[in-house]
């Protein structure tokens, strides 16, 4: 702590075992740095059925941090601190928490905070709001990741440079809702680029946001702090045209939890599709399958919470399977290189032929291991 006194009125943080940090106001201060003396009382913001002024302990006054104003009103924007600290950021974040503000910048980061409920904040008005603003609207608008995810598509198009998006955060932060977040929101903007065409726009939507329940139930699962923590890293790889819409999409994943398939932790689960397929398969499946109930195998039942507050696995089985997995095949909005289009049911038996190496016994191309060859007779 530096050599300084505080002035009567000034408003400093002071260490916390409840909070962390809690915002003081000084009432009296004599003598200098660690040695001063400083009687203070507790701020509106942090009071909590009234205050009462104490004198500071000495292990209090050397861990003293000072305040930014900004800080007590909650500013949108933390880069606009001129006193950042640890002591500033948390608290700045707690006065934004506590009004339903879960999303706070600081520059061209966006710092996100799980509000363990359901907000009416991801909507097409908010959409609009951020489509419609100008460079400098888009800067001076309340923190959100649809702005995020605008800045983004606007660098793609305007600057034509790859963008990326890094989300990252503890166990329960909220990063799988912050993705599904940026991957709507791109999407709609998308199906704005081919209006002319609503099929074709369906479809590519259809492929990309019905990905998501396929990838929860396979790679998610519940733990102690999280009843939908993703076991697993993944990179989404999006591809626009010169208009906008989107191309392609590609999902990598990689450090996927094995373990968890067979061992798992007092009040956890393994990966959500396993409950699912007990739970959800209709009573024929399940014959067929030789299924139990989830509580009579032991690496489902052992040691595990088999019902999850908010999970309903017979819903997420019919999402994430019977929607993408059970599927009809239905012919592609126009024919892409390297696939081939068909009606309904399986395509027929076809000779293929292909210029490099073709591996006629798996009707694949070797080197570039496409199902569907163009090249094919």
């Amino acid at each position: 702590m530096a050599e300084v006194q505080y002035a009567p009125g000034a408003t400093i943080f002071v260490p916390s075992d409840a909070n962390g940090w809690e915002a003081m106001t000084v009432d009296s201060c004599t003598g200098f740095g660690e040695a001063a003396t400083i009687r203070a009382h507790q701020t509106a913001a942090s009071a909590r059925g009234g205050s009462s002024v104490r004198v500071l302990r000495q292990e209090e006054v050397s861990r003293i941090q000072e305040c930014d104003v900004l800080a007590l009103e909650g500013a949108p924007d933390m880069v606009k601190f001129a006193k950042l600290s640890e002591a500033t950021l948390l608290h700045n974040l707690r006065v934004r928490y506590a009004r339903d503000d879960i999303y706070t910048r600081a520059g061209s980061i966006l710092i996100s905070v799980n509000p363990f409920k359901r907000l009416s904040i991801y909507t097409p008005e908010r959409m609009a709001q951020c489509k419609d603003a100008d460079a400098k609207a888009l800067q001076d608008l309340e923190p959100h990741v649809y702005a995020l995810a605008e800045a983004a598509f606007r660098g793609i198009l305007v600057e034509q440079r790859q963008q990326s998006i890094l989300i990252s955060g503890e166990s329960g932060a909220g990063k799988t809702e912050a993705v599904k977040a940026c991957l709507q929101y791109l999407v709609a903007r998308s199906n704005e680029a081919i209006a002319t065409d609503p099929a074709r726009a369906k479809y590519v939507e259809e492929c990309i946001v019905q990905a998501n329940p396929l990838l929860e139930a396979i790679g998610n699962a519940k733990t102690v702090r999280n009843g939908n923590s993703s076991r697993f890293g993944k990179w989404v790889e999006v591809q626009f045209d010169a208009s906008g819409f989107i191309t392609a999409s590609r999902v990598t994943s990689y450090l996927l939890e094995k373990s968890r398939v067979t061992e798992h932790g007092m009040d956890e689960r393994t990966y959500h599709v396993l409950y699912q397929l007990c739970r959800g398969c209709s009573r024929e499946q399940s014959t067929k399958l030789k299924l139990l109930p989830a509580a009579d195998f032991h690496y489902l039942g052992d040691s595990a919470a088999l019902k999850v507050s908010g999970v309903d696995d017979v819903e997420w089985w019919a999402a994430s399977c019977m929607q993408v997995l059970i599927t009809t095949p239905r012919p592609l909005p126009h024919r892409y290189p390297g696939s081939t289009t068909w009606s309904g049911g399986r395509p027929r038996a076809r000779r293929w032929t292909c210029s490099r190496s073709m591996t006629r016994a798996s009707s694949r191309c070797s080197p570039c291991s496409l199902r569907y060859c163009t090249s094919a007779t």
